[in-house]
């Protein structure tokens, strides 16, 4: 994946340093199944972090897991409208079965979620 052209040497080295920092990590992704979304989960996956992406399309979503999967990611998709607490609330605790989660989301209504301590 290029980086592009930062124009700076210390912008280069602050993405490194941050995308170095996502080994062992999991991001938990909103809208992983096309455009930003499925961008950003195969970016952190690239950097080491296994990547749980949600959507309301299976379809697309699956795409996303193969992508990662195939370049040697870990990934998993959980179904779910951002928009929906109870979808969300059971996707999240779908990762925090087995992992400890870095939550990002890519767009749509962000409702509230307790996530358990």
């Amino acid at each position: 994946m290029s980086r592009g052209n930062w124009g700076s040497p210390w912008l280069a080295f602050a993405y490194c340093a941050v995308m170095a920092s996502l080994e062992g990590k999991v991001a938990l992704v909103t809208g992983g199944g096309t455009g930003i979304g499925a961008a950003i989960a195969e970016t952190f996956a690239g950097a080491g972090a296994c990547v749980a992406v949600t959507g309301r399309r299976s379809a697309p979503l699956a795409r996303t897991v193969r992508r990662v999967t195939q370049d040697g990611g870990a990934a998993l998709a959980a179904r779910a409208d951002v928009a929906d607490l109870a979808a969300m609330t059971a996707a999240v605790e779908k990762v925090l079965v087995r992992h400890e989660a870095l939550l990002l989301s890519d767009g749509g209504e962000r409702p509230s979620i307790s996530l358990p301590s």
